[in-house]
């Protein structure tokens, strides 16, 4: 079950990892490459994974809806010295360049659990706005070439995550993330079993959790040129 083991690590990046099924039964488990299959519904938080075509690796996505407005959401998540306060097993992450107050390479480092390898990525990081129904997304994509390897990590140059903040019709905030990793490495089947689904899950309760506490309240979306919902 090592193919899954992706998943978690990007969540993070947002962290998120991949799990191997054999290839015999993946065949026959496997859904329709476009099919999202229902992993655990709990809380109030979705964690759902699809297979994608040409990959060995699911992609996941997370979903909640919560009280917090977008723009302290967006806040959270721009705060790098906040990421180990909820994306699971995220160590560090900082500002590795600033292209524009909406675009940057953001540097994040994945303390893994023993005895897999602490994971790295430089990814490229856009955030943008839909003015059609006031949802905020951020896309980030992992890069080579940039940032030179660094030694015991194993750098991630195949990986991308979303978010994406929308308002619902009763005031609320739903909020979906997802992410399709290569893991660059062999990983143990019980270490992937254990990322797949339950590192969504907590990132997004924590994230739940910081949102809640009104740290980030007053927060505005003025880098995007919106103002705040």
């Amino acid at each position: 079950m090592r193919e899954r083991l992706l998943q978690a690590l990007c969540l993070v990046v947002l962290g998120l990892v991949g799990t191997g099924l054999t290839d015999d039964a993946r065949a026959a488990d496997a859904p329709a490459p476009d099919a999202w299959r229902l992993e655990k519904d709990t809380d109030g938080i979705e964690v759902w994974t699809r297979a994608v075509e040409g990959s060995r690796h699911r992609a996941v996505k997370a979903r909640m809806i919560v009280p917090t407005p977008i723009p302290e959401l967006v806040a959270i998540i721009r705060d790098t010295e906040a990421c180990s306060e909820w994306a699971q097993f995220c160590a560090e992450s900082h500002i590795h360049e600033s292209l524009s107050p909406a675009e940057a390479y953001i540097y994040t480092l994945n303390d893994m659990p023993w005895p897999v390898g602490d994971r790295d990525a430089l990814t490229h990081v856009v955030w943008s706005t839909d003015e059609t129904d006031g949802s905020v997304r951020m896309v980030a994509s992992a890069t080579e070439g940039i940032l030179e390897p660094r030694r015991g990590r194993v750098r991630l140059t195949d990986a991308r995550s979303n978010w994406i903040l929308s308002p619902t019709e009763d005031g609320m905030t739903e909020v979906v993330s997802e992410a399709h990793v290569d893991p660059a490495g062999p990983v143990p089947a019980w270490i992937t079993n254990m990322l797949l689904v339950d590192a969504p899950f907590q990132t997004m309760a924590r994230l739940r959790d910081l949102g809640a506490t009104g740290r980030y309240a007053g927060a505005e979306l003025e880098f995007l040129g919106a103002s705040a919902h």
